[in-house]
C-alpha cells in the first residue's frame, strides 16, 4: 500500500470556497465548508486530493478525475478488449472509457442549471467512467459476478472503488451510528452550494464530514445530463450483464439512493482507502 502522507491544511475550507451564484449575482456570502481535510492522496495521473475520515473509513474528498491505471492496479499494463464487430456506438459498453464532466461544451443544454455552479465549483465535477474503467476490466458487460477481494481499477495504489458494502457503512454511520437520522445520509454528503434550488422541492446540503459531493451527475455518449441536480456514483458490485450498483444524491431530499445503473454510462467515482 502506498503511504498516504499527512498535513495539516492552512486554510479552513480550501476545497469549498466559492459561493454558488445565479447569473448575474453580486457578491453573495461564502458557504459553510465541512471540516478541513488533514490528509491527501495523489492519483496516476499526478491530481491531489483531500481526504476526510467518516466513522473508520477515509474518502477522497473530490471526485476522482485520471485517466492512467496506477502500478499496483489490476489494470496496469492491461490489453483492452478489441473487437471490430461491435458497432461505434455500443463501443462504450466494452471498452473503458471517460468524460471530463466539468468540460461544459458537453452539457446537455436541456439539464443545463450551471447558474448554480461557479467555475471553481465546475473544475471539481471531476471525470464519468463507465463501469467497465471504474473497475479495471476490459468487458463490463461479462463481469456478473462479485469481485472477490477490493478492486482498486481507476483509484491509486493503496486505495479501491468501494463495495455496496462500504457504501452502506457509511450511510449507517452517519444515520445510525452518528445519530443523524433515517434517510439522511446524502444531506450530510452534499456541499452547502452549487445544487439545483429553482423550486420548492430544494433540501440544502450541510457537508457535515467534509466529503463534499457536488452535482456532476451522469454521461450518455458525448453528453453530461442533469449537472446541479443529482449525482451518481459506482461501486465495484455488478448487478446483472448490463447494469452495475451505484448510489445517488438528488438536489430535491437528503438521501443517499442505491440504484443499478447501465455500465455503459460515465458515473463519478470516490475512492476509498483500503
Amino acid at each position: 500500500m502506498k503511504t498516504i502522507k499527512f498535513f495539516s491544511l492552512a486554510l479552513a475550507g480550501a476545497l469549498l470556497v466559492l459561493s454558488a451564484c445565479k447569473k448575474d449575482s453580486g457578491n453573495e456570502p461564502s458557504p459553510t465548508p465541512g471540516p478541513t481535510p488533514t490528509d491527501k492522496v495523489t492519483d496516476a495521473c499526478g491530481n491531489t486530493y483531500p481526504v476526510v475520515k467518516i466513522g473508520e473509513q477515509y474518502w477522497m474528498a473530490e471526485n476522482l478525475r485520471c485517466n492512467k491505471y496506477a502500478t499496483e492496479s489490476e489494470a496496469y499494463n492491461a490489453s483492452w478488449l478489441t473487437n471490430n464487430t461491435i458497432p461505434t456506438s455500443e463501443k462504450k459498453a466494452y471498452t473503458p472509457y471517460y468524460t471530463d464532466a466539468s468540460d461544459k461544451s458537453k452539457w446537455d443544454k436541456e439539464y443545463d442549471y450551471s447558474d448554480n455552479l461557479t467555475e471553481t465549483q465546475v473544475k471539481k465535477l471531476g471525470y464519468l467512467y463507465n463501469w467497465a474503467a471504474a473497475v479495471g476490466v476490459a468487458d463490463g458487460q461479462k463481469q456478473t459476478t462479485a469481485f472477490s477481494g477490493n478492486r482498486q481499477g481507476i483509484c491509486p495504489n493503496g486505495w479501491h472503488v468501494p463495495s455496496r458494502a462500504e457504501w452502506q457503512k457509511l450511510v449507517d454511520y452517519i444515520e445510525k451510528t452518528d445519530g443523524k437520522g433515517i434517510d439522511t445520509a446524502g444531506k450530510h454528503l452534499k456541499t452547502t452550494f452549487g445544487w439545483y434550488s429553482g423550486d420548492s422541492y430544494y433540501e440544502s446540503g450541510l457537508d457535515t464530514y467534509g466529503f463534499a459531493a457536488l452535482p456532476a451527475c451522469y454521461a450518455d455518449g458525448s453528453s453530461v445530463g442533469n449537472v446541479g441536480v443529482h449525482t451518481d456514483f459506482w461501486t465495484a458490485a455488478p448487478n446483472e450483464s448490463g447494469s452495475a450498483y451505484g448510489r445517488k444524491l438528488s438536489y430535491y431530499d437528503g438521501n443517499l439512493y442505491e440504484y443499478g445503473y447501465y455500465k455503459d454510462y460515465g458515473r463519478s467515482v470516490r475512492c476509498l482507502r483500503d
